[in-house]
């Protein structure tokens, strides 16, 4: 989610940069190596940008074709025109499209109000480091605020990349923008997630942010952007590349896009999260550690085969997430319902899915069927078991520890390691 809103964010961060060079060249034409070169003092990459056509009649309108944006290199540094420059050896950042819509009006007096951006075909592919920052952090962050969020020096090997001497502290607005609406269409994200070794691929993917208030010279107070998204997900394992989660997500909800105290990109955020019917969980290490720790307090004539929580969502399910500095929180119940079982997340569980930990309190729930069919296995062997004699009330009082509204209920707590976790069931019958 961090990264959504990085991507979303750094949609605000050229459109800005286009309108203001588009103010300032009202009389004039917006060429692609004046947009790189501006791009570059504020933000500390590269920008390769194929074509720029500025419309100023009717309905002012700003059209950029196939924008890279990649690590800073000495093209950027020394300002070299687009045409002169080597391939860019990767891009972080492609952007098929990019669609800006401003009045004439505020072109005439030098301010900014967007009434529409949208950026088409967007690509990223990152790092996400063990800290939660990620590669994107360090470009749309400028270059003198490397060293205050905590980035690592380059080694003594490689070339420091050094910032255009245009490029000032603070964010790479260069103005106060509020924006009516600012959306990433048909774009696709490749996270690499350096501590798990795990790799994020959110494809078919659209991103909106409305009501957007951002004010450089004063983030206490005009901090601020609502968003929208929905894509399909895959979490992978980058050794194997095999699948461990799949869902169709979407969400909507609030950002703080800036830390107020050193002006830089950090977005705190509250969401409500929907992962729909259908979306698949076999392999996450959590849930299988879940698996085991049921399988071990079976015990004779109770068999909780069909309780072990796996495969599909039989239902949508909904929560309530917030984020700060890498930590997803969970603010509501998260319940996954997979028809004979479902398992319930409880509120201020969390999980770092950057420094690869978690910590979490939640409930297997046996279906109201599978409820009676364990009560009924049970009451059939302790009859058997003893000639008769015990059977009835009795195996009743023994179930009723497990049962919550007459359904078989175990609590699950888990911690440590997200590839290793430290799951455990708590139940009178066995841990």
């Amino acid at each position: 989610m961090k990264t959504f809103l990085l991507i979303a964010l750094g949609i605000i961060v050229i459109g800005a940069i286009i309108g203001f060079f588009v103010m300032k060249s009202v009389v004039g034409y917006l060429t692609p190596d004046l947009l790189a070169k501006e791009i570059e003092a504020r933000m500390n990459c590269r920008a390769d940008i194929e074509s720029v056509d500025v419309s100023l009649f009717g309905a002012s309108n700003v059209k950029i074709k196939n924008v890279q944006l990649g690590k800073r290199d000495n093209f950027a540094d020394s300002g070299t025109p687009i045409a002169d420059r080597m391939p860019m050896a990767k891009a972080d950042i492609v952007i098929g499209e990019a669609s800006l819509k401003i009045k004439p009006l505020d072109l005439i007096m030098r301010r900014l109000h967007v009434d529409h951006l949208t950026f088409d075909g967007t690509r990223v592919e990152l790092t996400m480091n063990a800290d939660g920052s990620t590669s994107l952090d360090e470009m749309l962050n400028q270059a003198g605020q490397i060293e205050e969020t905590g980035t690592q020096e380059p080694a003594a090997t490689e070339a420091k990349p050094k910032p255009s001497s245009s490029a000032k502290p603070g964010p790479a607005l260069p103005f106060a923008l509020k924006a009516g609406r600012a959306e990433a269409i048909n774009s696709e994200v490749l996270v690499h997630a350096a501590s798990s070794g795990s790799r994020f691929h959110l494809k078919d993917a659209d991103f909106t942010l409305t009501g957007i208030d951002i004010d450089p010279n004063d983030l206490a107070g005009h901090n601020r952007a609502n968003f929208q998204f929905s894509g399909n997900i895959a979490v992978e394992q980058d050794s194997a590349e095999q699948k461990v989660f799949e869902a169709a997500i979407s969400g909507n909800g609030e950002t703080r896009p800036f830390d107020p105290a050193r002006a830089a990109w950090e977005p705190n955020w509250t969401s409500e999260i929907t992962l729909a019917k259908g979306s698949r969980m076999d392999t996450v290490p959590l849930v299988e550690k879940i698996r085991e720790a049921v399988a071990a307090i079976n015990r004779p004539g109770i068999d909780l085969s069909k309780l072990l929580v796996k495969g599909e969502l039989m239902q949508d399910a909904t929560t309530t997430l917030s984020y700060k500095r890498g930590r997803y929180e969970f603010e509501k119940d998260f319940l996954l319902d997979f028809g004979d079982a479902s398992i319930g997340l409880m509120p201020q569980s969390w999980i770092d899915a950057a420094g690869n930990r978690h910590e979490v309190k939640g409930t297997i729930l046996a279906s109201a069927e599978f409820s009676q069919q364990l009560q009924k296995q049970a009451s059939d062997f302790v009859s058997e078991k003893t000639g008769g004699l015990i059977q009835g009330n009795l195996v009743q009082a023994f179930f009723q520890p497990l049962l919550r509204d007459g359904r078989v209920s175990l609590d699950v707590v888990s911690s440590g390691d997200l590839n290793q976790p430290q799951a455990d069931i708590i139940t009178p019958i066995g841990t």
